[in-house]
């Protein structure tokens, strides 16, 4: 079919080019190319089941099952994983030293970063502790410390929002050099 505007309740439309498709249920569209297409029902039988279709260079519709897909039946999505295992999964790239997952604000200033190592960053981009955090954070609730071990750690204001003390407990701690002022 070749036309400037087709118009249809149910097409097939094989080798189709026209500036303008309007259909208004089932349609089978093979080959062809339009610049204005229309339907409540749109069918591309090129794509697997799960398929997250994106438009690549030149228009392509196209799909990459193994680094996007949805899985309709558990209501997952996978970033680099065609087997989602949570809500949200993002798989890493073997070697890759980039973070797996960053969030960070509109002018791209990073929150949060889990790192290719696994590391954990809450205001920092190259943490190296398995949760680091740059800047102030907050404890609330009993805060165990099991197997600690410092070297000359500074602290002003160090607080606790219990009545007691026994609610900071460190087990099996070692230091050295600790300063504390207003504990």
């Amino acid at each position: 079919a070749n036309g400037t505007n087709i118009y249809a309740s149910t097409s097939v439309l094989t080798n189709a080019s026209t500036s303008n498709i309007t259909v208004a249920n089932l349609a089978v569209i093979t080959n062809a190319s339009t610049t204005g297409l229309t339907t409540s029902n749109l069918y591309l039988p090129g794509l697997t089941a799960g398929s997250i279709p994106f438009v690549t260079t030149g228009g392509l519709v196209s799909q990459n099952n193994a680094n996007f897909f949805w899985d309709n039946t558990n209501t997952r999505l996978g970033i680099s994983s065609s087997t989602p295992t949570a809500d949200l999964t993002v798989v890493g790239t073997a070697g890759a030293t980039s973070p797996i997952f960053t969030v960070a604000s509109s002018t791209n200033v990073s929150f949060f970063n889990v790192l290719a190592n696994g590391n954990v960053g809450v205001g920092t981009t190259t943490s190296a502790y398995t949760l680091g955090v740059a800047g102030t954070f907050g404890v609330s609730g009993q805060t165990t410390l099991n197997t600690a071990s410092a070297t000359g750690i500074t602290t002003t204001n160090l607080y606790s929002n219990f009545a007691s003390t026994t609610n900071l407990l460190v087990v099996n701690a070692s230091a050295t050099g600790i300063t504390a002022t207003n504990l």
